[in-house]
């Protein structure tokens, strides 16, 4: 008995060694991290932009993403898909829509893309890799 234990105890050590191997492998910049545009306006009082975490979890890369126009607004959580060529995607309800998309790729600098709107419209976006907004000194709002 000690040893299927010992086996299963191994088998999940293994498990867990290949599929950080694939979710930190160096091909490329790095994936996991912090991505913000948020610049508070001290004359509006207001907090703009949007700000996304890419983190591993069990149950695969999440992005945990958190816009503001003019007030923070919730954090929604939604699945990562990395597609070919480095393509990153995922869908939130955000910013007073439902499904938005953002389809884009992790540079040297941030995360660049596009916001895509269910009316088809799109918005360029770039999200600068960076010390999250609310880490930083000066907490506003």
């Amino acid at each position: 008995m000690g040893a299927v234990v010992g086996i299963k105890v191994f088998a999940a050590f293994f498990l867990i060694c290949l599929v950080t191997t694939a979710v930190f492998a160096d091909s490329g910049p790095k994936v996991i991290g912090t991505y913000s545009s948020f610049v508070y306006n001290a004359e509006g009082g207001d907090l703009l932009g949007i700000e996304v975490h890419i983190v591993p979890t069990r149950h695969g890369i999440k992005a945990i993403v958190q816009a503001a126009e003019g007030e923070p607004g919730d954090i929604e959580v939604a699945d990562l898909n990395q597609g070919a060529g480095g393509i990153l995607s995922f869908n939130v309800p955000m910013i007073g829509q439902t499904g938005v998309t953002f389809e884009g790729r992790v540079t040297a600098d941030g995360l660049k893309g596009k916001l895509i709107y269910p009316s088809g419209t799109s918005q360029e976006v770039f999200l600068k890799r960076a010390m999250s907004y609310w880490d930083k000194s000066e907490k506003k709002p």
